[in-house]
């Protein structure tokens, strides 16, 4: 029962992250203006890709109830996107 909780919490979490690494693409943009570049940004691209595969597998494994694999999957997910940035 708590298991279930937890995996959705878990999603709700990389949700986040996703929304997160998308939205500092606007903050930087608003920040830098016309001096913003590619290797500023590459971080944050990556990250959201690495948290939108993340959220997409969650999801997948949630309708299979697999829900302790959500939770490692979602602390792979965030481990991950504290070493890339």
């Amino acid at each position: 029962m708590y298991e279930k909780k937890i995996a959705n919490v878990s999603i709700v979490v990389i949700f986040l992250g996703l929304i997160r690494c998308i939205s500092e693409f606007f903050r930087l943009e608003y920040v830098l203006g016309d001096q913003i570049n590619i290797p500023i940004i590459k971080p944050f691209v990556i990250g959201s890709l690495v948290s939108a595969t993340g959220a997409f597998v969650m999801i997948i494994l949630y309708f299979l109830s697999k829900y302790k694999m959500i939770l490692l999957i979602g602390i792979i997910t965030i481990i991950l996107m504290l070493i890339i940035k």
